[in-house]
């Protein structure tokens, strides 16, 4: 699916120029590497980089509930687990953060 969507993504990015994507995903942080180019590392879970020749943030987290009804890592439970407030609001508040000090 990745590789079949991969022109239809890049012709998105283009058009609708986002300044933040959030992936849930391992796997599709990978499957979209060809469209990324100057990949610039920020924290483990958030990087810089030009997508499809777009300036972005990326966001990369595990899907929320892939991990399991009742993981940890599953941060679509409720409104306070400890991956949504350890690394998903962090990372996003630390794009969102970056973005404005450009």
């Amino acid at each position: 699916m990745t590789a079949n969507c991969l022109p239809h993504l890049a012709a998105t990015m283009r058009i609708l120029e986002p300044t933040l994507c959030i992936l849930q995903s391992g796997p599709a942080r990978a499957g979209i590497d060809t469209l990324l180019s100057q990949v610039r590392v920020i924290t483990p879970s958030l990087e810089h980089v030009q997508f499809a020749g777009v300036p972005a943030y990326l966001a990369s987290f595990v899907h929320p509930h892939q991990q399991g009804r009742n993981s940890l890592l599953n941060w679509g439970r409720s409104f306070s687990t400890p991956y949504l407030d350890e690394v998903v609001a962090p990372t996003i508040q630390a794009a969102r953060k970056s973005y404005h000090a450009q």
